[in-house]
């Protein structure tokens, strides 16, 4: 009788620890599931994106430097989230201004400095902010 009761708690305690790490594993398993998809569709936008976005904003590129002298330019890192790289990125596309950067379209900016997350979380933001200080 003392054998089959040891043998019984046996196998319940096999099927627990069978059920946590099944549980552990799926966990994991998802975690990079969800990770690997948040990679792949960042790689689909950049590869789908620029077919969209080319056309238009090269135009509108033109137009937009030809509205302001070269001569005035704005310190475009005043923008929070504009550092040295990204204010020679709009420079070469004749963004030297805060009034030509409030102008700009999400997909415009986008365009111009890349299709990072950081860039399409926080594109907005940049271009009230270049609206604001293009007022004062």
């Amino acid at each position: 009788m003392r054998t089959a009761k040891y043998f019984l708690f046996g196998m319940l305690y096999g099927l627990f620890l069978k059920w946590v790490f099944d549980q552990v594993y799926r966990n994991n398993n998802r975690a990079r599931v969800i990770a690997g998809d948040l990679v792949l569709k960042d790689e689909i936008e950049l590869f789908d994106e620029p077919v969209i976005i080319e056309s238009k904003p090269v135009q509108q590129k033109a137009s937009l430097a030809a509205t302001k002298p070269a001569s005035r330019k704005d310190d475009l890192k005043k923008i929070k989230g504009v550092g040295p790289a990204m204010e020679k990125k709009l420079n070469a596309a004749g963004i030297h201004t805060f009034e030509q950067f409030s102008r700009l379209s999400l997909k415009e900016l986008q365009s111009i400095a890349g299709t990072s997350k950081r860039i399409a979380e926080h594109a907005n933001d940049m271009i009230a902010q270049a609206r604001k200080l293009k007022k004062g």
